[in-house]
């Protein structure tokens, strides 16, 4: 009973993951095509965001992926969760000022 209770309690802490932890990558992957027809030759470049990809993927993949890291961290090398905490804190603050994630997607570009 108390084996069941435990997991049914990380199912559902599983499952606030996505409202806790906001993760979005602004990362685009830019493809380029050339397409050759009788009028001649022209290229076609195409911007796809990463994070749509990803979600098409798994949604809120982001998120339970550093979630699992943390938790992988505190297990298997029995980190103090004050240095996880610190570490999730300032790998936010690189990445944020980097410009590779966001708390929200940014708007696509007018065109």
């Amino acid at each position: 009973m108390t084996e069941g209770a435990t997991i049914l309690g990380l199912i559902v802490i599983g499952g606030f993951i996505p409202s806790i932890v906001h993760i979005v990558t602004t990362w685009d992957y830019q493809q380029t095509l050339t397409v050759t027809g009788p009028t001649g030759t022209q290229q076609v470049t195409n911007k796809v965001p990463v994070q749509t990809q990803l979600d098409a993927i798994l949604p809120f993949m982001l998120p339970v992926l550093l979630t699992a890291l943390v938790y992988w961290l505190l297990k298997r090398y029995n980190l103090n969760p004050l240095w996880a905490i610190l570490a999730v804190f300032a790998f936010g603050i690189v990445v944020g000022w980097l410009g590779w994630f966001a708390p929200t997607l940014p708007a696509p570009p007018a065109s």
